[in-house]
């Protein structure tokens, strides 16, 4: 090679995120160059962030205490609803056949259904339309929560007031499993915006 040829110098190129690093990986889809750091295995090859977990679209990366102020609100909302679901219930139970013939004394299964979906919707929202692992983990464990404490708020407030357990039976049971059942899956359903 002469003096007089130019020369064809390749340039490396360097990570979409950190231009300080070298690479010659790229993303399987658009192409960016990737970094260690950078690279995410897909089922069909290397990806960047964004295309294998593009935002609002499932599954994605959220941050812990993105996931943390959600479950805190999410359960700020639960509470009201606890006690919601066991003024309602003490309500209805008074009102139906009275304290003493045994009225129904488990939450509203519509209104419990409501609940867990309200407390799903509200994880949702606030980890900004996604959902993850942990996400669905703190919705199915405040849907399941609010039938369940508004339960026990109205039985430990039955007991005080009766001083007896006669209200206990095994429709009582079903009826208290069947809304804890409901307002999980509203709050799964919500939660993961499947609807």
């Amino acid at each position: 090679m002469t003096e007089s040829e130019p020369t064809l110098e390749k340039k490396t190129p360097t990570c979409y995120r950190h231009p300080d690093r070298e690479t010659w990986v790229t993303c399987g889809r658009c192409g960016k160059p990737l970094c260690p750091d950078c690279m995410m295995h897909g089922p069909v090859g290397v990806r960047c962030r964004e295309c294998l977990l593009p935002q609002g679209k499932g599954i994605v990366l959220l941050e812990a205490t993105q996931i943390r102020r959600a479950g805190r609100i999410a359960a700020l909302v639960a509470i009201g609803w606890i006690f919601l679901l066991s003024a309602v219930t003490v309500i209805i139970g008074f009102t139906q056949v009275g304290l003493l013939k045994g009225g129904v004394w488990t939450p509203n299964i519509l209104l419990s259904m409501i609940a867990g979906g309200m407390v799903g919707w509200v994880i949702w929202r606030i980890c900004q339309r996604t959902w993850n692992a942990a996400t669905i983990r703190t919705a199915a464990l405040l849907g399941a929560s609010i039938p369940v404490f508004a339960t026990i708020v109205v039985s430990v407030l039955l007991v005080l007031l009766t001083g007896s357990t006669h209200f206990i039976s095994l429709s009582f049971i079903i009826r208290a499993l069947l809304a804890t059942i409901l307002s999980t899956g509203m709050a799964l359903l919500l939660a993961s915006n499947n609807t």
